[in-house]
């Protein structure tokens, strides 16, 4: 199940009706052109991101229809307005029509979307946020101010690594690092994931780990490993997924509880434990 940002496609002189399907418009000959195509969303779905970003406004999104791509940007946080002033696409008729819609809002120079590529270092939040891609794909809006909701689903995966510690080891400066990834600013296979209350988050593009050094454990001469998927149920990251480890470090060893998340809230859909042992000490 992707996890979804709902959109409400809707006229300027709509803007005060509810967002319902019952209710329509009609385009005449004499208000062909007039209306502006604007797009909403209520505040609290901008916080539902994999990433958890918030938006605050200012922040842009490309729309494309008919080849064309617009600059569309979120002008009331509150009301989740994301408007393009006179630039703003038009309702030339009562037809449908299919747009594209991404974010971040950058594009290659030829009306296409550019490719996934997220941040090397995402310990700030900032840049942990910039590397959260949306996207809507040939999705149908209506010309009514109950208009046709616009999905954007997340072209990113979304990694969780908790780290538990025993708290009798003695162990202080502990870490995680993502290896060997593919899509990651200026060619570096590396992150640096941002780390919360010994939760470690990162985005990564959707790739096959299975097989590759993954996940790095930072803990001194004895408890350093590096957690590789033995399997492509493990190691498989596919947009639109969270993925969430536990990795446990006790006396006997490192553990590593790997679980995953489809979207929906804690659906959990099987769960895997492996056992890595202790490094010896040298």
């Amino acid at each position: 199940m992707k996890t979804r940002i709902l959109l409400c496609g809707i006229g300027i002189a709509a803007a005060l009706y509810a967002c319902t399907p019952e209710e329509s418009m009609t385009i005449t000959d004499t208000s062909a052109g007039q209306y502006p195509m604007t797009f909403a969303a209520s505040a609290e779905n901008w916080g539902t991101t994999e990433s958890g970003s918030v938006w605050n406004g200012g922040e842009s999104v490309i729309v494309r229809l008919d080849g064309t791509t617009k600059e569309y940007v979120l002008t009331d946080a509150e009301k989740g307005l994301l408007s393009a002033g006179d630039e703003a696409f038009r309702w030339e008729d009562n037809k449908d029509v299919t747009i594209d819609a991404w974010y971040p809002a950058s594009e290659n120079g030829n009306g296409e979307m550019p490719p996934v590529i997220v941040k090397a270092d995402q310990s700030a939040l900032e840049a942990y946020h910039a590397s959260d891609f949306l996207i809507a794909e040939q999705e149908t809006v209506s010309m009514s101010p109950g208009a046709s909701p616009l999905s954007l689903t997340h072209r990113t995966a979304n990694i969780l690594v908790r780290l538990q510690v025993e708290a009798d080891l003695g162990l202080s400066d502990v870490g995680i690092r993502l290896l060997n990834l593919k899509d990651v600013e200026g060619g570096n296979p590396e992150i640096i994931p941002l780390e919360e209350e010994n939760t470690y988050k990162a985005m990564v593009s959707p790739q096959d780990m299975q097989g590759v050094e993954f996940i790095s454990v930072l803990a001194g001469p004895k408890y350093s490993t590096v957690y590789t998927p033995g399997s492509f149920r493990d190691g498989y990251l596919r947009a639109g997924h969270r993925y969430t480890w536990d990795i446990v470090i006790e006396k006997e060893g490192v553990k590593v509880i790997r679980h995953t998340d489809e979207g929906d809230g804690m659906k959990w859909i099987y769960e895997d434990e492996t056992v890595i042992e202790a490094q010896p000490k040298g």
